[in-house]
């Protein structure tokens, strides 16, 4: 569909048609995400993170608020770059997976802080590019919601076939896909959710790097029969947190209609007794 701009101060083309724009945002987004899950280099998922909040700058409502992400971004940027026993490890030529287990505390430390302003930066746009809630306004004189929910659930589908191949030792890959799916769409998360959920992400990340578990993984392939069934028992509970957080968001996600809404039974006494 085209619109029929109306009349406004400035200059502006006289037949506008915003199909496109929408389908590059959430095309990008996706991407953006996917390159965030795949990658261990920080230094990627900064320049990556920065081209897309730079692009879409425009149409952050409050010339403030995107002051402050980039004063953030900034903030981010300048940590993971004094992080110099972080940067010595992945930036190597030959990156070990000892070396690279070895990086994750600090890894995930750098990265849920570039999720959680890539989150609040995109909640902005539910003003212009991403679905508004009953209690949001839109900003645009014409939306098209179709590329979101295309893409979301293209995502979606990689999401999933992540988590159902869970396994220890690719678990930053996996792991990333689903804490990042989960980043990018909470706006859509009931609050209640998004804090059991990082509940739950904070217990699965402890575990995870802790000594006990990065001990384990130095030694992969090599493990002992001991070592490989304390693996197996840790992956499982891992896995198990991650279908049950995936299950909440799933539940949220249905409740604010982005998901099929089901209707909710009303008990009540029709009788009038």
């Amino acid at each position: 569909m085209a619109n029929v701009q109306s009349v406004s101060k400035g200059a502006s083309v006289v037949f506008s048609n915003y199909n496109y724009a929408f389908l590059y945002f959430n095309q990008k987004y996706v991407e953006l995400c996917l390159t965030i899950s795949d990658t261990l280099s920080l230094r990627k998922i900064r320049g990556h993170i920065s081209t897309f909040m730079y692009e879409f700058s425009y149409a952050i409502p409050n010339t403030e608020n995107w002051d402050s992400y980039k004063l953030r971004l900034e903030a981010i940027n300048k940590s993971v770059s004094e992080d110099i026993a972080f940067n010595e490890i992945v930036e190597r030529d030959e990156l070990t997976f000892r070396s690279e287990v070895s990086a994750y505390p600090s890894y995930y430390k750098h990265l849920l802080q570039y999720l959680a302003l890539l989150s609040e930066y995109v909640s902005e746009l539910s003003a212009t590019y991403l679905p508004r809630t009953n209690f949001q306004k839109t900003l645009l004189s014409f939306k098209n919601d179709s590329p979101f929910y295309d893409k979301l659930h293209e995502y979606k589908r990689t999401v999933y076939e992540q988590i159902s191949e869970f396994n220890l030792p690719e678990f930053r890959t996996r792991f990333n896909h689903f804490l990042t799916f989960f980043f990018a769409y909470n706006l859509f998360i009931n609050k209640k959710y998004v804090d059991r959920i990082l509940d739950v992400c904070s217990q699965i990340l402890s575990i995870f790097i802790s000594s006990d578990t990065i001990n384990i993984l130095s030694n992969y392939p090599h493990n002992s029969k001991s070592e490989l069934k304390k693996m197996a028992e840790i992956e499982s509970t891992l896995h198990s947190a991650i279908l049950y957080s995936n299950s909440l968001i799933n539940a949220s996600l249905s409740d604010f209609g982005v998901l099929p809404k089901l209707r909710k039974k009303v008990y009540s006494d029709r009788t009038l007794i």
